[in-house]
């Protein structure tokens, strides 16, 4: 699959600060080289924004950039070296949506 920017998950029921308007926050490295340890942070989706760029690999999903790290969540989500049995690098997939610890984002 080529690269993709995971937007949060939005429906028509959702409200944010009362408004019903549909808000576009993409998944986006806070380091622009996307390093190793670097956090994960909602911000605006940009469509030429590298650093919100990634790929998946079988339940893994990495930086379009650096696809030797892998999406980490334990606390806060981090940039970490992939690892091939690890649980907090496995995400569950619906279609184009992407699931983990409750969170929900869909690929766009």
């Amino acid at each position: 699959e080529g690269p993709f920017q995971m937007k949060l998950w939005w429906t028509n029921e959702y409200r944010w600060q009362g408004e019903k308007n549909e808000r576009r926050w993409c998944m986006t490295c806070t380091s622009p080289s996307c390093s190793e340890g670097s956090e994960v942070e909602l911000t605006e989706c940009k469509r030429k924004s590298t650093s919100q760029l990634w790929i998946k690999k079988g339940r893994k999903i990495m930086p379009h950039k650096r696809q030797d790290y892998c999406l980490t969540y334990s606390g806060p989500i981090r940039i970490k070296q992939c690892r091939k049995n690890s649980d907090n690098q496995e995400w569950y997939f619906d279609y184009n949506r992407f699931n983990t610890n409750g969170e929900r984002f869909e690929a766009h």
